[in-house]
């Protein structure tokens, strides 16, 4: 499996468990990183078709708010 398909699973997972510790900190950090690694487009993405669903809706209010 490519590096850029681990890199971005990881980002989706480590985001996705600092949600749900409601750890602003470290979402904030990771949304960074995955910024300065992968790029606006990707993490838009990742956050937009696999990230928002796997949420309660009262989650991704906070996320988008």
């Amino acid at each position: 499996m490519p590096v850029y398909i681990l890199t971005t699973v990881t980002l989706l997972t480590d985001l996705l468990l600092a949600r749900r510790e409601n750890n602003a900190d470290a979402f904030k950090h990771l949304l960074n990183l995955g910024l300065q690694e992968l790029g606006l487009d990707v993490v838009d993405e990742l956050t937009r078709d696999f990230l928002v669903p796997l949420l309660s809706e009262s989650e991704a209010d906070q996320i988008v708010a």
